[in-house]
């Protein structure tokens, strides 16, 4: 009884540990420009992991900064709604202004201007809903394991990895571009680099041998006629024939694809045939 009230204890804190470890947000702060280049404006990406649209309507965003999404309008009703995957933006100035600068096309809806600035040293950011639930959290930084190319230098911290719970330092990493990516994923980088495609005509002039050395046909047998004069001739074709016997006057079989070889063959087979002939007569 001990043993198995010690097993089912066992077991229950190994299925919480794992329900933790593999815990993750449906809805998700992707990207945080807490420190923007000279000129740049502070924002924080919000995204949609689901299929299934959230009624964000008086969600709030909390830490250094503050703001509330605005109550449900029927005038604007879907204002309030947060979209399949759609990302949208919460800024530090007025939708128009924060456009301008990153060049956002209008599909990314853009919210703001929020209270307070993002501390440049980090903190914590919370998203909550309108009963005060915790949708998402991150505590980011500029020092530790934190990327300090998002420090100053304006590059923002990209979310690579939302299948967990975001606050972890090793699912985030910095933008590749500058300014970051508002409202767009990251650009996927070259599966492999292009090497140098210049050519050294200092040795020489290089020589690209584009030909097969041998033809071969549809039963893989070696014609034993190089492909570029195969090129040359009338036409080919891919049959296989074989010259009849009839004692020396005849050679072995004899392979021809092409139709000026086979009329050549034929006319040297006509002339054997009437020296046969007149010797079988005289």
């Amino acid at each position: 009884m001990i043993k198995a009230l010690y097993s089912l204890t066992l077991f229950c804190l190994l299925f919480i540990n794992l329900s933790q470890n593999i815990k993750a947000e449906q809805v998700v702060i992707s990207e945080i420009m807490y420190h923007p280049k000279t000129g740049g404006h502070e924002f924080v990406e919000i995204e949609n992991l689901t299929s299934t649209p959230f009624d964000i309507a008086l969600w709030r965003l909390s830490g250094g900064v503050d703001f509330e999404f605005p109550d449900f309008s029927s005038a604007s009703a879907r204002n309030t709604f947060l979209k399949a995957f759609e990302k949208i933006i919460i800024c530090d100035t007025d939708p128009g202004t924060f456009r301008a600068f990153y060049g956002l096309p209008s599909a990314v809806r853009v919210f703001g201007p929020w209270k307070g600035n993002l501390s440049n040293s980090g903190e914590r950011i919370n998203l909550k809903d309108k009963n005060g639930i915790n949708r998402c959290t991150i505590r980011y930084a500029n020092k530790g394991n934190w990327p300090v190319a998002a420090d100053g230098t304006g590059h923002s911290l990209v979310l690579f990895d939302n299948t967990r719970a975001i606050d972890d330092y090793r699912l985030w990493k910095a933008s590749s571009t500058i300014n970051g990516t508002p409202g767009s994923n990251e650009p996927a980088a070259a599966e492999e680099p292009y090497s140098n495609p210049e050519v050294d005509l200092s040795v020489g002039i290089p020589y690209i041998e584009y030909s097969d050395a041998w033809d071969f046909n549809d039963q893989n047998v070696n014609l034993r006629i190089p492909f570029m004069q195969s090129q040359r001739l009338e036409r080919k074709t891919d049959h296989i024939w074989q010259a009849p016997r009839l004692g020396n006057a005849y050679e072995k079989d004899a392979t021809v694809l092409h139709s000026g070889t086979l009329h050549s063959l034929c006319r040297e087979r006509e002339r054997d045939l009437r020296s046969l002939y007149t010797q079988l007569l005289f």
